[in-house]
C-alpha cells in the first residue's frame, strides 16, 4: 500500500471520535478478473465530478484544487476504461504501472508527476 494524503479517509465513528482510513483503489483492483457489469458501466458513465464537488462545499469541506483536479483526471481515465472495455485488474495494474500489455503507461507516475508541477507537497 502507498499510504499518503491523498489515500487517505476521514470517518467518524460512533464516539465521535475522527480516524484515518487508507485507502488504495488501486490495489483493489488488481485483485479480481472479472468484467464490469452492465449496471457498473452505467454508473460510471453516470460520474458527475462537479456535482460531487458542489455536495462536498455543501457539506462544509474546502475541496483543495489539487484534489479537483486528481478527481477530474481520473474520473475520465475510469470513464476511457470502460467505453474501451478493459477489465478493473487492468485498470489496476494500469495505476500502479504494471500493466504488462503497455509498459510504458504508468498512470501513477504521471499523476504524481502532475501533482509535484502542481506544487503537492503531500508526496
Amino acid at each position: 500500500m502507498d499510504a499518503y494524503v491523498g489515500n487517505t479517509l476521514v470517518t467518524r465513528d460512533e464516539s465521535g471520535t475522527d480516524r484515518l482510513t487508507v485507502i488504495d483503489h488501486e490495489e483493489c483492483l488488481t485483485q479480481t478478473d472479472e468484467d464490469f457489469t452492465s449496471e457498473m458501466v452505467k454508473d460510471v458513465t453516470q460520474l458527475n465530478v462537479d456535482k460531487y464537488i458542489c455536495f462536498l462545499k455543501k457539506v462544509g469541506w474546502e475541496v483543495p484544487s489539487l484534489i479537483v483536479l486528481r478527481l477530474r483526471v481520473l474520473t475520465q481515465v475510469l470513464k476511457l476504461a470502460v467505453r474501451l472495455q478493459l477489465k478493473p485488474e487492468d485498470i489496476g495494474l494500469l495505476a500502479t504501472g504494471r500493466y504488462k500489455k503497455y509498459p510504458s503507461l504508468n498512470l501513477l507516475d504521471m499523476v504524481n508527476s502532475s501533482d509535484r508541477k502542481n506544487g503537492d507537497d503531500a508526496l
